[in-house]
């Protein structure tokens, strides 16, 4: 019985040093592209932050790409859980949510504080895309799936009548699509030096309007 628990409990600890090291790996990376950008970021300098050899680097990741791509998907979900963004529970919430203006607020602030980590990584990202065309497929993939979560969401608004009076599903995911962006999001808070704060509040108000008409 004794060679079995160890055997168990040596493999337990493989695979937490293991995910230890990756996560290392992924938030090093993080901190050092949006300090130096993709292009002055190397394999070498990732290692070096995260205190391993490079050569565990292209074991846990292959490229610097596969890298980017999970510097995204941490960045989406806030932590390095293994859960989908549309299993999370304030998206689950809101998607039970049977007041349409309170189910929209919890998509849009949450959806904020998104933004606010994804977006300066796909700012790198879309000005690196000029030399590495690879990242030009994880933007796409990103919006897209941006836009399909959207989607869901006005689609459940309008199955329970909740949706403003002549707007199609299409559009109001386009709407929410096109409000809730990073592009909208660096522009009011990068460029014109809003809060975040009072960057929610006006998302809140412009969506409610735009999807309920109030």
């Amino acid at each position: 019985m004794v060679g079995p628990v160890k055997r168990t409990y040596d493999s337990a600890n493989r695979r937490s040093a293991a995910e230890g090291t990756r996560r290392r790996i992924i938030d090093e990376a993080s901190h050092l592209f949006l300090a130096r950008g993709y292009a002055r970021t190397s394999i070498e300098s990732i290692a070096e932050k995260a205190g391993v050899s490079p050569a565990t680097v292209y074991k846990v990741f292959t490229n610097k790409v596969a890298i980017v791509k999970a510097v995204g998907d941490v960045a989406v979900v806030g932590d390095h859980e293994a859960v989908p963004l549309d299993e999370r529970d304030w998206v689950r919430s809101a998607m039970t949510e049977t007041d349409a203006a309170l189910a929209v607020e919890m998509i849009v602030r949450n959806g904020v504080a998104v933004l606010a980590r994804i977006s300066p990584i796909i700012e790198m990202v879309s000005a690196a895309a000029l030399v590495e065309p690879q990242l030009t497929d994880l933007v796409d993939a990103g919006d897209r799936g941006r836009r399909q979560g959207f989607r869901a969401f006005v689609g459940w608004l309008h199955a329970r009548g909740q949706l403003r009076a002549g707007l199609s599903v299409d559009d109001g995911a386009d709407v929410l699509y096109a409000l809730q962006s990073p592009q909208t999001f660096l522009t009011l808070v990068q460029q014109r030096g809003w809060s975040i704060e009072r960057f929610g509040d006006w998302l809140v108000d412009q969506v409610c309007f735009a999807l309920l008409g109030s």
